[in-house]
């Protein structure tokens, strides 16, 4: 039941990726997080995706990617713009950020 409800978990946020390049989330569990992110992707390789995960009030974990684009940089303007901590390289950048979902929308 657990492995069936995590693969739920990952198809619904792949599916709400594809439809929205950034989505916000109450809650998802890392694994479901790394996965959509890897499967979108591979979906659309051009496409630059983020995840925000948590809530104004407690701030959100975030993960950005692209198999094409600079994702090295939406962390650098998250971190100069918002304060947000973190980094990575390649195709996935993550980190913290204690910004309101207004704010970050105005930013990416």
């Amino acid at each position: 039941m657990e492995f069936k409800m995590a693969a739920l978990e990952c198809q619904m946020a792949t599916e709400k990726l594809l439809q929205s390049p950034v989505q916000f989330f109450e809650t998802l569990s890392s694994k479901a997080l790394t996965k959509a992110m890897d499967d979108a992707m591979k979906q659309k390789p051009s496409e630059l995706f983020m995840v925000f995960v948590g809530n104004d009030e407690n701030g959100y974990r975030y993960v950005a990617g692209s198999l094409e684009q600079n994702v090295e940089e939406v962390g650098k303007t998250l971190r100069e713009n918002l304060g947000a901590k973190g980094g990575g390289r390649g195709p996935m950048v993550q980190g913290m950020v204690s910004a309101k979902k207004v704010e970050i929308l105005k930013i990416v």
